[in-house]
């Protein structure tokens, strides 16, 4: 019986590449390094804030690395207008708080998950939030979902975990959680896929019903 359902944000509740390239363009950008391209951020996207400055600039000093992860944890200036969200969005989420206990499990930092809220006004629908404040070992290791599990007293199996990246379905398959697939294109070894957010409910049902 699925009990909780657990979602990634970016990619998943929120469609922020072109908002989070831009933010990232502007934070290395002033301390000189250059814009990243669209494909150098797509293989940087699910990395955490620190990761991802480490990868687009190639910066080997910790320290440089740290000043620029000190200038964007506080998200100067960033460009909420390029934020977009799925279709039917909050109406599914609504539609799923009646039946399931609901979590995040996130890189983000946990500001950068308020300014999600703030442009959603979803917050009051989530029972557990895991911030990337909250764990040491991001995806593809499982702790911030095993973390979530926790806080929501329910059993892996019990679980299901929605992301858009290979990290997310290897972070899920590790803990044990079941995962479905929100991308516009499948993975590799994704057995759960879909393109439409408003149908994850009727997918979350037909996983319980396999779980029986």
């Amino acid at each position: 019986m699925i009990k909780a359902v657990l979602f990634d944000i970016d990619g998943v509740l929120l469609d922020s590449e072109e908002s989070n390239r831009e933010f990232l363009r502007r934070v290395i950008g002033r301390f000189g390094y250059k814009a990243p391209t669209r494909e150098e951020y797509r293989k940087a996207f699910h990395l955490n804030l620190r990761d991802t400055i480490r990868v687009l600039t190639g910066e080997q000093d910790e320290k440089k690395i740290e000043q620029m992860w000190s200038y964007g944890a506080v998200l100067p200036d960033y460009p909420d207008d390029l934020l977009r969200i799925p279709e039917g969005l909050s109406e599914t989420i609504k539609q799923l708080k009646e039946k399931y206990k609901l979590g995040i499990a996130t890189n983000r930092l946990k500001i950068g998950v308020e300014e999600f809220f703030n442009f959603s006004g979803l917050k009051k629908y989530f029972d557990t939030i895991v911030f990337s404040e909250d764990y040491s070992r991001p995806k593809p290791d499982p702790e911030c979902l095993f973390l979530a599990l926790l806080r929501l007293k329910v059993k892996p199996e019990e679980a299901v975990y929605v992301g858009d990246a290979e990290t997310d379905m290897l972070a899920a398959e590790k803990a044990g959680i079941n995962f479905i697939l929100y991308s516009q294109t499948s993975l590799l070894g994704s057995k759960i896929w879909t393109d439409d957010f408003k149908k994850i409910p009727k997918i979350i049902l037909s996983i319980g019903r396999r779980r029986r």
